[in-house]
């Protein structure tokens, strides 16, 4: 944050969101634990930059096409991109709260 408020990203008085209670710390994070999240901010990152090249394509056909400015473009998003290691949820959850059936895992 500070790298952007120099660079002029974000203005001067702009303050980070404060880490939530249930989200450890990254510096009390054991090693194979920073992995693991770099990981799935890896993959969630591809994501965004794949989805934003497609967006761009889109954006350009209807702007080829004459179409642009008569176009409502809607984004909707289920959080599917989450990366929320579905073993480590269920652990968490009572048995009668599971909905995942066996043969799914």
């Amino acid at each position: 944050m500070a790298r952007q408020k120099k660079l002029g990203i974000i203005g001067k008085d702009v303050v980070g969101f404060p880490r939530l209670p249930n989200i450890p710390a990254w510096d009390t994070l054991t090693v194979e634990q920073r992995r693991h999240a770099a990981r799935k901010m890896e993959i969630y990152a591809a994501m965004v930059e794949y989805m934003d090249g497609q967006i761009g394509r889109l954006i350009d056909h209807l702007r080829r096409t004459g179409k642009y400015d008569n176009t409502l473009i809607v984004f909707m998003s289920d959080n599917g991109a989450a990366g929320e290691d579905i073993e480590e949820l269920l652990h968490k959850l009572a048995p009668s709260e599971r909905l995942v059936r066996q043969d799914f895992r």
